[in-house]
């Protein structure tokens, strides 16, 4: 006998032993039953662990790719960090060289204008003589 004729003789040997029941009741007990049964279906476990070991491998690839999305972030953040400490310390070089010109400059003013001075006193020492 297939299976949906044993769950109708059973539905049916349930009622003629309980007549007083309702169909309602009745039928959430066979559902219950109908269950209970295919749940105890050896076929039906190997799939659900089957399933079960499907998602978990799943699961741990997402939590593996997460791992690497944020080791890659991590990586990306360091990389940016170390761009950006790249710039100030070409930033800094640059500023200490303008600074250097600046005193060069400055420093060569200073000359110019001291020789610029002797030049007047001799001119003046001779123009005195």
């Amino acid at each position: 006998m297939t299976i949906v004729l044993k769950y109708v003789l059973l539905y049916l040997t349930l009622f003629q032993a309980n007549p007083r029941i309702s169909f309602d009741k009745l039928a959430t007990i066979m559902e219950a039953k109908w269950r209970e049964f295919i749940e105890s279906n050896p076929l039906v476990k190997k799939r659900r662990e089957e399933e079960e070991e499907k998602k978990a491998i799943e699961l741990k690839k997402r939590e593996d790719e997460k791992v690497k999305s944020k080791e890659m972030k991590k990586k990306e953040e360091e990389k940016k960090k170390k761009g950006t400490e790249k710039k100030k310390k070409t930033e800094r070089k640059k500023e200490a060289e303008r600074k250097k010109e600046a005193e060069k400059k400055k420093e060569a003013e200073k000359k110019r204008k001291a020789e610029l001075a002797k030049k007047k006193k001799k001119q003046g020492m001779i123009a005195f003589i």
